[in-house]
């Protein structure tokens, strides 16, 4: 199963980069064309088994340095829905994206990101025990982007991300003395689902 998800990537990788060497961003995209993003990312249920995937809002802009190569720096916000948790999860990152023109006003683009979340889960009142997890996600990242005007347009994208997981525990006795402090590291790969976001333009 996950063998032919692999198989369909690279198809569309191949497709990509064969319409690219045909057909350039050189008309939707000048140098130094300059944007806002926001696209709504989740942390997939895979980074904790036992917990449910976490909604987010990614705000950034967009900087083409040519018509073909672009940097998309934000700030990731991740509603934290999980019991006991202190309610929001943090981070920040970065894609570099290759654009193609395929024809009129859309385009697709090839990439690769990094981005860090970290988040604190606490339980307990008076023995208390917290949990500190560091998300580091790297992705190579494939999408689409079209324009409604010059100003304006939609982008959907998916791709395979490697996160590595950092987790601190450390639990506190009822008069607040430290009785355990531990770490624990991991990591894990997986295909993220489509991402849909939005893009305005200032030129």
């Amino acid at each position: 199963m996950e063998e032919d998800k692999m198989k369909k990537i690279y198809v569309i990788v191949a497709v990509a980069v064969l319409v690219g060497g045909f057909c350039w961003a050189e008309e939707l995209y000048s140098p130094f064309k300059v944007g806002i993003s926001a696209s709504f990312p989740e942390i997939p249920t895979g980074a904790n088994v036992d917990q449910a995937d976490i909604p987010g809002l990614s705000l950034g802009c967009i900087i083409h340095l040519s018509p073909q190569i672009a940097i998309r720096p934000a700030a990731n916000f991740y509603r934290n829905t999980w019991p006991s948790s202190d309610g929001l999860a943090y981070g920040g990152g970065a894609d570099f994206l290759y654009f193609f023109n395929v024809g009129g006003n859309a385009s697709l683009y090839l990439g690769a990101g990094y981005s860090y979340t970290g988040m604190t889960v606490t339980t307990g009142t008076g023995a208390k025990d917290e949990s500190d997890y560091q998300y580091h996600r790297i992705a190579l990242i494939i999408g689409g982007q079209y324009l409604l005007s010059k100003n304006f347009g939609f982008f959907v994208e998916m791709g395979l991300d490697a996160f590595f997981k950092v987790l601190r525990q450390q639990s506190w006795d009822v008069s607040r003395t430290l009785i355990a402090d531990n770490s624990y590291n991991g990591s894990y790969q997986l295909l993220h689902s489509p991402t849909l976001g939005a893009v305005i333009y200032f030129n």
